[in-house]
This record gives C-alpha cells, structure tokens and sequence, in this order.
C-alpha cells in the first residue's frame, strides 16, 4: 500500500534557497535578473523537473532487521531472534520455553535412568539364570551342560529367547513373558516350595488356579518399577522434541517477522514542483510504504 504526502513549501523563497544551494546557475539568473513573470514560472518548472528526476532517492528505515540474521539468533537459541526484531515478549516466550524444555528432558532422563538401575539391580538379584536353564532341561530332557541344545529348545517351544548378554532385551523379556517365571526366586521359593512346573502349567498360563502373570510379587514389583523408568524416558523424548520444534517454529517466526517489518517501512523522498495559485513551487515530497 502506498500513501505519498506532498510537503509543499509554499514560500518560494525557501524553494529558491534550496536551489541556489545547489548550485542552478540558471535559476540564479532568472532570480537574479528583471525577467517576466511568466518566463520565470516556465524557467523554474523546468528546473525543479530536472531537480526531480535527479535528486528522487529511495531508502529503508533505520530500523530494517536482516532476516538471516534473525533467523540464525533464533535457531541457535529459541527467542533471541524475537528479541532481535524488537519483539520482547515473543522472545521471552520461546525462551522460557526452551528452558522448561531443557529442564524437563534432563528431569525425566534423569529419573528414568535411576529407576532402570533399581529395576535391574532387583532383578540381578531376584531372577536367577542358572534356575531358568534348569527348568529348560528339564521339561526338554536335554543335557543341562549343553547350552546350544538348550537354547535351540528354548526357541523351537517358545516365542522368546533369552539374549546371551545382559541388555535391553534381556530385562524386558525376563518382566514381559510367563515363560521365564521359572527364574524369580519368590515363585520357586514362596509358590512352588519343591513342587515341579510342568510344561503344561506353562501353557495353561497359570498354577494352581493363579494367573502367572500375576503370581510372583517380585516380579510385578519389577515390571511395576521397568514401566516407571520407560515412561519417564518417554517424557524425556517427548520433551527433546519439543525442543527441537521449538528451534525451528522460533527461526521461521523470527524470519517471517524480519521480513514483514522491513516490508511496512520502506521510503521514498524526492523534489516535486507544485502548481499552487498559477505558481510552481518547489516541494518536498515524502512517499511511504506498508
């Protein structure tokens, strides 16, 4: 959108001053010497359209913001391009925001990674491997010394496999699965107390009328303790996304911001010769644009 204000300086005399100053030797003649007023006004609007087209410039305002800039500030740190463009409490916003952010996500790592050593020292010391093994040999009749043969049962019969390394997959599975229930040691102790665990039991998914799942405190205390320290991991992720969202929507809102308010101040400014009462007179004209 454009708006043009015309300054008209009505006093020729400043008209004159201006032109004089620049140093028009003809219009220093025409004011200078007896000539018609008629002559003057053609020699003067010829002038001031000469001075037109040569004095015509166009500038931005001081306050125009370089949107590379802005958009570097903010996708380092999340605000500081707002604050660049002069918007402070955008800026503060984006920054309050990271910092949560940030704070949640080592919050909730935190939290979850001492909730993963509890579970696994628990297990460590409550779910036995070797005990496990024993009752793989002993519902398959193989060799107890034999672990190829034991594993190679393990998986033909069930739809999990003990890893050989202590990992990830090795807590779940001994949590998640009723086929290594075998290996707490309150189920052992406390529910079987000498009695056999047959196959059968295995598939029937429970013993003595109790649901396996459920059957072994420690375990559930286990599984209980594995899911806090999982979701806490969640929220932690939950919350590095945030903060990368939160980088990126900064950066283009900081961007988008730049450009648009260098868009609304744009300038121009030039000499334009007026006709005011059958008299050209020089006039100083403003134009701006948004």
């Amino acid at each position: 959108m454009n708006k043009l204000f015309y300054f008209a300086l009505a006093l020729a005399s400043l008209g004159l001053s201006s032109l004089l100053t620049a140093g028009d030797e003809s219009v220093k003649e025409v004011f200078l010497s007896a000539t018609p007023r008629s002559q003057f006004r053609a020699k003067l609007a010829q002038t001031i359209a000469k001075q037109t087209g040569e004095e015509q410039v166009s500038f931005s305002s001081s306050g125009e913001k370089s949107v590379a800039k802005a958009v570097l500030f903010s996708a380092a740190i999340p605000g500081t391009g707002q604050l660049y463009n002069g918007s402070a409490w955008k800026g503060a916003a984006f920054l309050v925001l990271e910092a949560v952010a940030i704070f949640a996500q080592f919050h909730y790592d935190s939290e979850g990674g001492k909730l993963e050593n509890r579970f696994e020292a628990l297990a460590d010391g409550q779910w036995n491997e070797d005990a496990y093994w024993d009752w793989i040999a002993e519902i398959s009749d193989r060799d107890r010394n034999d672990d190829s043969a034991l594993r190679e049962y393990e998986k033909a019969t069930f739809s999990h496999f003990l890893p050989e390394k202590k990992n990830q997959q090795y807590y779940e599975n001994i949590g998640k699965y009723n086929q290594f229930v075998f290996g707490w040691q309150d189920f052992r102790d406390d529910i079987l107390v000498g009695q056999s665990f047959t196959l059968t039991d295995y598939k029937d998914g429970s013993y003595q009328g109790e649901k396996l799942e459920t059957i072994s405190p420690t375990r559930n205390d286990y599984t209980e303790i594995r899911k806090d320290s999982n979701d806490n991991f969640k929220r932690a992720s939950t919350f590095t996304t945030i903060t990368v969202f939160n980088h990126v929507l900064s950066a283009l809102d900081a961007g988008i911001t730049a450009n648009r308010n260098n868009q609304k101040i744009r300038a121009t400014v030039g000499m334009r010769g007026l006709l005011y009462r059958n008299e050209v007179v020089p006039a100083l004209a403003l134009g701006i644009s948004w």
